[in-house]
């Protein structure tokens, strides 16, 4: 009767080693994809871009360069790799008086029914902002600005290793 009573215990006890191992393992999986942008250090090696008529600076690694794309567009790309580059786009808002939610219902982008249920909502420069999960794009308004900070221009998504956009995106502040 003890010896059964040590089989039950162990086999309990390993049990609970297994549950605690596994909770143990999704919490250090699922905390590395929700990265948050205040934890991400912005290193030495950056430099700062400020744009007073569009109302914004952002801080990007010496080893880019940066081109304006009309009035509205600045595209900055690794001057080693031309391919991988970030361009912020900056519009007059089509919903003048909607918050950045508002907004992505109302303008039905991307084509979604749910527009909550797509983006994950962040902060920049302490706004409430929109990732778009799928392209690492980041949607923001501001006053009767609408900015969109994108991985990758046009059908080229992506292209920037995701930790060092995020740590781009983390220094947008606005200016003005």
């Amino acid at each position: 009767m003890a010896q059964q009573k040590n089989i039950w215990t162990v086999i309990f006890v390993i049990i609970v080693l297994v549950v605690v191992a596994g909770g143990i393992y999704w919490w250090q999986t699922t905390s590395k994809d929700q990265e948050s942008f205040d934890t991400l250090e912005v290193s030495q090696n950056f430099e700062t871009y400020s744009n007073t008529d569009l109302g914004y600076e952002i801080q990007y690694p010496l080893t880019w360069e940066i081109s304006l794309d009309g009035d509205a567009q600045t595209v900055f790309a690794n001057k080693d790799n031309p391919s991988e580059e970030i361009g912020i786009r900056i519009s007059k808002k089509l919903y003048p008086d909607k918050d950045i939610w508002e907004w992505a219902e109302a303008s039905n982008w991307p084509m979604t029914d749910n527009p909550r249920g797509y983006f994950e909502e962040i902060t920049v420069d302490g706004i409430t902002a929109l990732k778009d999960p799928e392209i690492n794009t980041v949607h923001v308004v501001k006053g009767n600005k609408y900015y969109m900070i994108e991985n990758g221009i046009g059908m080229e998504r992506n292209v920037v290793d995701s930790t060092l956009y995020y740590q781009i995106v983390e220094t947008f502040k606005f200016i003005n």
